[in-house]
């Protein structure tokens, strides 16, 4: 049993996260992308299931049974299709780079384990579609996870570590895309808890996450250009 004061978001809610131990963690994580070989996959499709994955997070959220904004909502996705449409040719690029890969999936603070040496656990195993996707975004995802814990320098760190392993300069406009994209995945991920009777006590536990992740996600859209000629 991995001791649970060692996992990384127990560390960062009780401020001691040491930096060492982050660092081991973030460059196994690294090596890792480093050495998995690249998924073929066609640019048009690849930019096609970003799309899918966005619209249909929406359409969930957007469900009426679940009384969220729906205009909060529909800004987040259309910042975010329109960025896909607008920015093909840097998705296109990132495909012939490589930078789709086998991943973990589902990558969290809760599944990293610091010491006594890194570990990081609960791999997406019953699908590997979900598995499949840019190293971009599965940094992203974590990092979102820190900035909600309020530690935004432990998900640098990680993005930090792999610039340097990897040299792959991923522009931050991209990054705020996939932030903002997890955080709409995560809102769905935490509203859909009203759907089990078990987490109906827990109603404005679920609410208060789902609203949290939604408004992350407007605050990272915001870092997006607005035009076909920002940077």
């Amino acid at each position: 049993r991995l001791p649970e004061k060692d996992m990384l978001h127990i560390a960062i809610m009780e401020g001691t996260v040491q930096n060492e131990w982050v660092q081991l963690a973030a460059e196994m994580l690294a090596d890792f992308y480093i050495g998995s070989p690249s998924v073929r996959t066609d640019p048009a499709l690849f930019r096609q299931r970003l799309i899918n994955d966005v619209q249909q997070n929406s359409d969930e959220l957007l469900n009426n049974k679940f009384h969220l904004s729906h205009s909060l909502i529909i800004r987040i996705a259309t910042d975010l299709l329109h960025f896909v449409i607008k920015r093909a040719n840097l998705f296109d690029q990132r495909v012939s780079e490589g930078r789709i890969i086998d991943s973990h999936g589902d990558l969290r603070p809760e599944h990293i384990c610091l010491a006594p040496k890194p570990v990081i656990i609960d791999r997406v195993e019953f699908c590997k579609d979900l598995r499949i996707m840019d190293v971009a975004e599965e940094l992203s995802s974590l990092s979102v996870e820190c900035d909600i814990l309020d530690s935004p320098d432990t998900g640098q760190l990680f993005f930090n570590c792999y610039f340097w392993k990897s040299r792959d300069r991923i522009p931050d406009m991209l990054i705020a895309f996939y932030k903002a994209k997890r955080a709409l995945l995560r809102a769905k991920l935490s509203i859909h808890h009203l759907l089990d009777k078990q987490y109906q006590p827990d109603k404005q536990k679920w609410y208060g996450r789902c609203e949290t992740y939604l408004h992350a996600a407007t605050e990272y859209c915001d870092l997006l250009p607005k035009n076909s000629k920002g940077h």
